[in-house]
């Protein structure tokens, strides 16, 4: 069983009432120009402008900290270069390991 629509409904009258506005617009003014208003080409351009150059201040600050990371690592591990103990003296004497070689095999 199906119920029937209900034609009371505000929203479907308002709706209505708002395409008969525009039909009737339309209607009077059947050449109008539809291009944009005035100043929209400006604003659209100036947001543009403007979200480019919050852009770019980002990647500054992005790049600017990335260096300033690489600029402390150098200068820590030049410090830890500089500063290095000198390397440690053998305790005892390393020996000689000479092989002794055949005279027939060394001719």
């Amino acid at each position: 069983m199906t119920l029937p629509m209900n034609d009371n409904d505000p929203s479907t009258e308002s709706w209505q009432r708002l395409a008969r506005s525009v039909r009737a617009e339309r209607a009077q003014a059947p050449g109008a120009d539809e291009s944009a208003p005035f100043g929209f080409a400006t604003r659209v351009a100036a947001l543009a402008a403007e979200k480019r150059r919050e852009q770019l201040v980002a990647a500054w600050g992005r790049w600017s900290l990335r260096g300033a990371f690489c600029s402390l690592f150098v200068a820590g591990a030049a410090i830890f270069w500089l500063h290095s103990p000198p390397p440690a003296e053998a305790m005892f004497e390393v020996p000689d390991l000479k092989i002794p070689v055949p005279a027939a095999v060394a001719e």
